[in-house]
C-alpha cells in the first residue's frame, strides 16, 4: 500500500509542463521504427526534458575506450568550441558500466567521488551542472546509452520524469529496426573538411580518444612531470606506465616521448606549421 502511495506522489510531481516529454517519446518511437531520424528524436528528447545536450552512445566490448556517438546539442557544433561529441557513460557508471540495468537512471550529482578531467572541463566550459546516463541495451558486442546534460541541477519533478520514461526508452530501443544506430552514425559522420587538425590532444574534444588513465598520464607529462614522477603520482607500476605510453603513441601518431611532449605543449601556430611541412613532404 505504501508503495502505491509513493508512486502516486511521484506521478503527482509530473505537471503539465512535462507533457512535452510525451511528444518526445512519440518521436523517439517513430525513430525506432525508421519513420524519422535518430538526430531528430534526440532533439525532441532534449527539448521535452529540458536538456542542454543529449547523446546516444555505443561502446564496443572489443574496444571499451572508444565510443561511437550521435548527439544533439542545443548550441549546435559551430556556435560552441566545446560541442558534445563523446561519451561520458563509463565515467559515471565506473564499476557498474557493464552490469547497469537497461532503463535505470544514473545521476552524476549522486556520485560525488567521480573524477574525470575531460568531463570536468566540458561541464565548466559549458556551465553544466548535471549529467544523467540511462543504459539502453547490453549485448555480447556492445553497450548503448543515452546521456543527458543539464545546465541546472534537476528538481524532484524532473527526476521523476526521467525515472518514469527511462524504461520506455530502453524497451523501445530494444525493438528498433536493425541498423538504426549505424545509419545515423554514417549520416552524421564528419567529413575531412570538418575535422580540426589543430585541436590540442588534451582539449575536451579528446581528438586522440585517450582513455581516462591515458589522459591523466598526458596531463602530468604536459605539466613537466617525468615518467618516474607520473608513475609515482598515479601509484602505478612501470609496466602499466609503459603500456599507457604505447597506447598513447599509437593514438597520437607519435613514436617516442619527445614527439609526444612536442604535441602536448605545441601552440596552435606550431601545429599548423608542422602540418604544412608534413603535407609538402
Amino acid at each position: 500500500m505504501n508503495d502505491f502511495y509513493d508512486r502516486g506522489a511521484a506521478h503527482a510531481e509530473i505537471g503539465a509542463k512535462d507533457l512535452a516529454m510525451i511528444g518526445a517519446i512519440a518521436r523517439w518511437c517513430e525513430c525506432i521504427y525508421s519513420k524519422t531520424s535518430l538526430f531528430d528524436a534526440l532533439n525532441k528528447v532534449a527539448n521535452g526534458i529540458g536538456a542542454e545536450a543529449v547523446a546516444l552512445s555505443r561502446v564496443s566490448r572489443a574496444h571499451p575506450d572508444h565510443a561511437k556517438v550521435v548527439a544533439f546539442d542545443m548550441l549546435g557544433t559551430s556556435q560552441t568550441p566545446t560541442p558534445l561529441n563523446k561519451s561520458f557513460a563509463r565515467t559515471l557508471l565506473t564499476l557498474y558500466f557493464d552490469s547497469a540495468k537497461p532503463g535505470s537512471t544514473w545521476f552524476k550529482s549522486m556520485s560525488p567521488d567521480i573524477e574525470d578531467p575531460a568531463l570536468e572541463t566540458f561541464q565548466n566550459r559549458r556551465k553544466l551542472k548535471e549529467l544523467v546516463v540511462i543504459p539502453l541495451e547490453t549485448t555480447e558486442k556492445h553497450f548503448d546509452f543515452i546521456e543527458l546534460h543539464f545546465s541546472d541541477r534537476l528538481m524532484s519533478r524532473q527526476q521523476a520524469v526521467l525515472n518514469y520514461v527511462a524504461e520506455v526508452l530502453a524497451n523501445s530501443w530494444r525493438k528498433r529496426d536493425p541498423g538504426t544506430f549505424t545509419e545515423s552514425i554514417l549520416q552524421n559522420a564528419p567529413t575531412t573538411k570538418d575535422l580540426n587538425p589543430t585541436t590540442p590532444i588534451l582539449s575536451v574534444e579528446n581528438p586522440a580518444r585517450l582513455s581516462r588513465a591515458e589522459y591523466r598520464v598526458c596531463l602530468l607529462l604536459s605539466h613537466g612531470k617525468s615518467v618516474n614522477r607520473v608513475q609515482s603520482e598515479l601509484e602505478i607500476c612501470k609496466s602499466t606506465v609503459r603500456s599507457h605510453l604505447r597506447n598513447i603513441y599509437a593514438k597520437t601518431e607519435t613514436h617516442d616521448l619527445g614527439e609526444l611532449l612536442c604535441k602536448l605543449v605545441a601552440k596552435p601556430e606550431a601545429r599548423l606549421i608542422a602540418k604544412a611541412k608534413k603535407h609538402v613532404a
